[in-house]
């Protein structure tokens, strides 16, 4: 006897023969398979490839937070044989090699990133442009600033570069202006702060570097403060002829570091003479010669003169 499976619904009745189903099962079947290549030509080596390389720089910004720049590095280099058209990984590798000391290796990666991001990547523009102003070449670091500025007048780090260079340049008021503009873009960059509070300094507006800096450490918390920023402090508080004030601010500057500045000791010790106290600053003298080249040396001696001088002169009054 022959099966009959019936199929119906409100409007037909249709039989189907064993023959039928096999059919309709056999159709089934080539479907789910072709379905399933297609899913597997979808996962491809490249594709692959790609997620490999997205895992070893997400290890390789972990290293970096840790401090482990030998793994950053290695991690970053095997992320891009993974992916050579990475840029993330490039630009983190050009700053770990930057790091090392590896300054060519370090422009010409970060060269390539800019270019893989189609030279949109103002941040990695003005990267590259202060990379070649501390190897010397301003010439074209300053173009960069100006291609940065180009592609996003409103990136603060195209801006901080461009004002370093006029800055270098000892254009005082236009390097003010753009840091300005610097921090109109990025209102809590410390380091630009800073800068700022230096050309006010060099401008002889030492009030106005030290309302910068007071106001800078009070936003940052009283720990925050760094080496350069205190030495920088005491240097305008000495100008206004504050010399107390500005001896405790090198002395936090000095406690803040374990290799302070034969500078550093030359200023402490300056303000101390100021204020007759000899003997400090002679300590203060004797720890600057010893760590002091050639340029410092002397200043530090002409210091001692002057100490020796002056207590010659207390000696005579008693």
């Amino acid at each position: 006897m022959i099966a009959v499976y019936r199929s119906c619904d409100s409007t037909t009745c249709k039989c189907v023969t064993p023959n039928h189903a096999r059919w309709f099962a056999l159709a089934a079947c080539a479907v789910l398979l072709l379905t399933g290549c297609a899913t597997l030509r979808n996962r491809n080596p490249i594709d692959e490839e790609v997620i490999i390389a997205r895992q070893l720089v997400q290890q390789g910004i972990d290293a970096q937070t840790e401090d482990d720049w030998v793994v950053a590095e290695e991690r970053f280099r095997s992320a891009i044989k993974y992916s050579p058209k990475d840029h993330t990984a490039r630009v983190h590798y050009a700053e770990c090699l930057w790091r090392r000391g590896a300054a060519d290796d370090a422009t010409l990666e970060l060269a390539r990133a800019i270019d893989l991001s189609g030279g949109t990547d103002v941040d990695s523009i003005a990267r590259l442009g202060q990379m070649l102003k501390q190897t010397g070449n301003s010439a074209s670091a300053a173009k960069l600033a100006q291609r940065g500025l180009n592609v996003d007048p409103t990136n603060p780090y195209a801006w901080k570069l461009h004002a370093e260079l006029l800055h270098e340049s000892n254009k005082l008021d236009e390097s003010l202006a753009a840091y300005h503009r610097a921090l109109a873009y990025a209102p809590d960059d410390a380091d630009v702060r800073t800068a700022t509070a230096q050309i006010y300094l060099e401008a002889n507006r030492a009030n106005r570097t030290v309302a910068v800096l007071e106001r800078l450490f009070r936003d940052q918390g009283p720990t925050a403060a760094t080496t350069e920023q205190l030495h920088l402090h005491g240097l305008a508080l000495a100008k206004l002829q504050r010399h107390d004030d500005a001896i405790a601010s090198f002395q936090l500057a000095r406690q803040s570091t374990d290799a302070p500045s034969s500078e550093l000791y030359a200023d402490l010790a300056q303000s101390q003479i100021a204020v007759n106290r000899l003997t400090d600053a002679w300590r203060s003298i004797d720890d600057g010669i010893r760590i002091a080249n050639s340029a410092d040396r002397g200043r530090l001696e002409e210091l001692q003169r002057i100490v020796v001088a002056a207590q010659r002169r207390d000696r005579s009054r008693r």
